[in-house]
């Protein structure tokens, strides 16, 4: 049976969609039609500046298309209804405010995988008018600690999956409170008593290390604090409420970005201007990228809810189980990176299977190039599906400002601005923008833009710049330029612009994009491997995995010969690795850093000559 979808405000300025439907009914060998309307209700641009002005929790208990007793979240085989996580958000949020010393707008640190408990932290900690900061769960305990004493941290909750050395997690003077949440927590008994009783088994003996600490406890002992009621005048934070989220680290620096509950929500529902989601064939959405990533919570979670969507929560540790578990989910959308989109439609599976069940694909992160997008696109299509894998550009500090559509699509580039959005193109280094065409910083200014980063303001200083228009505009660091139809084209990072010891400009990725070119290749990282006393390169580490039976050394002598021809001398590389696996960031982008930390190393057992003009 088809459901009324979404009610909003303003129905003269709505766009209403009528969707006939017939129904057969088989019943005693009489046949009944019956047919029915149901009314899909879009926001309009103004209907959505007012909407996008709450909190997260209002927004999509306020707005969204979900009933009570709609299923909204499957794990691990157990649906929670809708009527459900409503209520336990609204249970938690009194605990929270019940913690002793807790202020408003206080941080509190959600280190956790995509789980039901973690999905109602976050809402339940903006909705109390506090601060959530998602962090990475793989950090080591150092890390952690510091963060938590950096960003003042009073009450944090992490995931049992990574609980070594609590001692010292638990370490800082300004933490008063470190609440352990189990991944089984919502599955209950008996998968809660074995998840304990493999700590005898395993190197994550937090059941056994937390005794005797008296700041560590577990989920069931947050559960069981008095509640500290709210003021019948109780008045919810707003949109400018804050969230923080930290970045992947893909340029070996960790920041923490400052988004607001506003850029997150209107992330979600511009949209409305663009796409029927409120459709019900949109009905499923994978999420298995982490919460604590921008993009998994915003693309998957907080979209899935807005537009009532029933959202299979797979915490996935194992990328090769990833096709099994799409072609079992059967999603009608997911989004996701490239490279588990490579994953997913490179697994013969999949490649075999019928995909007519897939209604919106999209990929971010990194680009993927023309003709392994085509590839991917003309598979999806003879395997019955109707949409395009779609690129998005954005990043944490903007979530999502470009897209590509259906109905306008360049294989290259990486969309137009969202509904909203403007992007220009700067000279590098400098505020003044450039003809349309020309290379340059691409610079963003969006209704879903960051307020900075947390605690550090030289690096907001350097991403915020208000330009003479009186706009503050993104420098996002990244190279590209704009089109005549106004299509976004990336071709790197300015970070990766950079200068040998002859004085030499060497832009990386024009390196990885002629290598990407040979059929053997799969992924390629160009690294550079530094003069420590000048800070400039003396050599060019080029890491690579590969697709074929091609050995190793002759893939070495094809790229060599492949660079020699397509490359000034500038940009050859002087060492060539091939990789089994290319290592990845939480968010599924190359991991930069460590390839650069490899480099290092080799370059102390290898000789490589420094980089001099012939």
């Amino acid at each position: 049976m088809l459901k009324i979808l979404k009610k909003a405000g303003g129905t003269s300025a709505c766009f209403f969609d009528f969707v006939a439907f017939c129904m057969v009914l088989i019943y005693n060998n009489f046949i009944i039609f019956a047919v029915g309307v149901c009314i899909l209700k879009r926001l309009n641009e103004k209907e959505i500046m007012e909407a996008i002005d709450s909190n997260i929790f209002e927004f999509v208990t306020k707005e969204a298309s979900l009933q009570d007793d709609s299923v909204c979240f499957s794990y691990f085989g157990k649906k929670t209804l809708f009527g459900t996580f409503k209520k336990t958000v609204l249970r938690l949020v009194p605990k929270l405010l019940s913690l002793p010393d807790i202020q408003p707008k206080d941080r509190v640190l959600i280190s956790q995988l995509t789980t039901p408990e973690s999905i109602a932290l976050i809402y339940a900690c903006n909705y109390a008018g506090l601060t959530p900061v998602m962090v990475d769960i793989r950090l080591s305990a150092g890390e952690m600690c510091r963060i938590i004493t950096n960003l003042n941290i009073k009450y944090a909750f992490i995931t049992d999956v990574n609980t070594r050395h609590l001692s010292l997690i638990s370490k800082p003077d300004c933490l008063k409170k470190l609440y352990i949440v189990s991944v089984v927590e919502n599955l209950g008994f008996p998968m809660t008593f074995f998840q304990k009783f493999a700590c005898f088994f395993t190197r994550n003996p937090y059941m056994f290390e937390r005794i005797g600490l008296n700041k560590v406890g577990v989920w069931k002992d947050f559960l069981r604090l008095p509640d500290k009621e709210l003021p019948n005048d109780y008045v919810a934070p707003k949109g400018d409420s804050e969230l923080i989220f930290s970045t992947s680290g893909s340029t070996g620096e960790k920041k923490f970005v400052r988004q607001t509950a506003r850029a997150i929500n209107y992330n979600v529902c511009f949209n409305d201007l663009l796409f029927d989601f409120q459709d019900p064939s949109f009905h499923d959405i994978l999420a298995f990228m982490p919460i604590f990533i921008c993009f998994g919570f915003a693309a998957s979670v907080h979209m899935g809810l807005y537009y009532g969507m029933h959202i299979h929560i797979h915490p996935i540790y194992d990328m090769r189980k990833l096709p099994d578990v799409f072609m079992k989910v059967k999603p009608n959308m997911f989004l996701c990176a490239i490279g588990h989109w490579e994953r997913i439609l490179n697994s013969p599976k999949v490649q075999n299977g019928d995909l007519s069940f897939l209604k919106f694909a999209l990929y971010s992160g990194e680009k993927c190039e023309p003709e392994r997008l085509n590839r991917f696109n003309e598979l999806l299509k003879e395997r019955g599906s109707e949409t395009m894998l779609l690129t998005a550009y954005g990043m944490t500090e903007l979530t999502v400002c470009a897209m590509q559509y259906p109905h306008d699509f360049k294989y290259g580039a990486t969309g137009k601005p969202i509904p909203g959005a403007e992007i220009r193109i700067a000279k590098e280094g400098e505020d003044e923008f450039l003809p349309v065409g020309e290379t340059g910083e691409v610079c963003v200014h969006s209704p879903s833009q960051t307020l900075g980063y947390l605690c550090n303001e030289d690096e907001t200083k350097k991403l915020l710049h208000l330009h003479s228009d009186g706009k503050v505009w993104v420098h996002t660091g990244d190279l590209g330029f704009v089109d005549e139809d106004g299509f976004l084209y990336i071709i790197g990072r300015i970070k990766n612009m950079q200068v040998s010891v002859s004085g030499t400009k060497i832009f990386l990725p024009a390196i990885e994009n002629a290598l990407l070119e040979c059929d053997d290749v799969e992924k390629v990282a160009a690294v550079p491997v530094r003069d420590e006393e000048r800070n400039d390169i003396k050599a060019i580490f080029v890491f690579l995995t590969k697709k074929g039976d091609l050995s190793d050394s002759a893939l070495k002598r094809k790229c060599k010969n492949l660079c020699d021809r397509e490359l000034p001398w500038y940009l050859q590389p002087d060492y060539i690795s091939v990789l089994k696996k290319m290592p990845l960031t939480s968010s599924g982008k190359i991991d930069y850093p460590t390839l650069e930390e490899e480099a290092k190393k080799i370059s102390l057992k290898v000789k490589v000559n420094k980089i001099t003009v012939k």
